[in-house]
């Protein structure tokens, strides 16, 4: 029938979409949590370009409290940071403001 070959109307394709990046949220949840890095492995990837953005990311979760890792704030070392200064702005942006999150 037409009704079946007609495309989706607008309102079904924003929650599709929104359907899918809750799922792949859902599911780099998941996997993020089950690694479970040490505080140790989010600086070493915090400082360097190619760890920047997982460090980011896990930080990010950790600050909307998707992630609880229940890390030492105080032992996050920055100090062989060697990107921008904007780019560390931006990191630093990410840590919870509440330590026990981290």
């Amino acid at each position: 029938t037409t009704e079946q070959n007609s495309p989706p109307v607008e309102g079904e394709k924003r929650r599709n979409g929104r359907d899918v990046a809750e799922k792949a949220n859902s599911e780099l949840w998941v996997l993020l949590d089950h690694a479970s890095p040490t505080i140790e492995e989010i600086s070493k990837m915090g400082c360097r370009r190619n760890g920047f953005g997982i460090a980011l990311l896990l930080l990010q979760f950790m600050r909307k409290e998707r992630l609880h890792l229940h890390l030492p704030l105080e032992t996050l070392d920055l100090s062989d940071f060697s990107l921008s200064s904007s780019t560390l702005k931006l990191l630093l942006s990410s840590i919870p403001l509440d330590s026990s999150h981290l």
